[in-house]
């Protein structure tokens, strides 16, 4: 999806002729906007990349915790037994 919305300007471009009634939109079309565009999706990914990472190490940690709890637990049960 992301690289159709990045390269769709320049495929329509070679795709329609100057004449045709279909134009681009001018935010679409424009060489710069499309740098910019393609900047800032970078950045909003590196974002929520940097989201997942914290959320899957707060898992893991959370997890780990867990387990160490359990262990105790089990521990404690086989040694009152």
């Amino acid at each position: 999806g992301t690289l159709a919305f990045l390269f769709a300007p320049q495929l329509s471009k070679r795709l329609l002729a100057e004449n045709d009634r279909l134009r681009l939109p001018r935010f679409l079309d424009d060489d710069d906007s499309l740098e910019t565009t393609r900047r800032t999706l970078n950045d909003k990914i590196a974002q929520l990349n940097t989201a997942i990472d914290e959320v899957s190490a707060q898992l893991e940690d959370s997890d780990s915790a867990l387990r160490a709890d359990h262990l105790t637990d089990t521990s404690k049960e086989k040694s009152a037994a």
